[in-house]
């Protein structure tokens, strides 16, 4: 009879692949919560600015934030 040598395949190990897959995720769960990227947070604060005129007394203007609307 004939003998047969058989080679088992070459297989890479499953560690790597768990590596692979665990960085995807986790770069696919950072770009898609936004990157650290707080733009949607950052309108509902009002900017406000300061000036003290000659007579001593402070005016404060709010630009932009969230509007009161019981004001409307």
């Amino acid at each position: 009879m004939a003998e047969i040598n058989v080679r088992p395949k070459n297989k890479s190990p499953w560690w790597l692949w768990l590596l692979l897959v665990l960085i995807v995720g986790g770069l696919a769960f950072y770009f898609l919560r936004g990157g650290g990227n707080n733009a949607g947070l950052g309108s509902s604060a009002a900017d406000t600015t300061s000036t003290l005129s000659t007579d001593t007394t402070i005016s404060t203007s709010t630009t932009g934030g969230v509007r009161d609307s019981s004001s409307n």
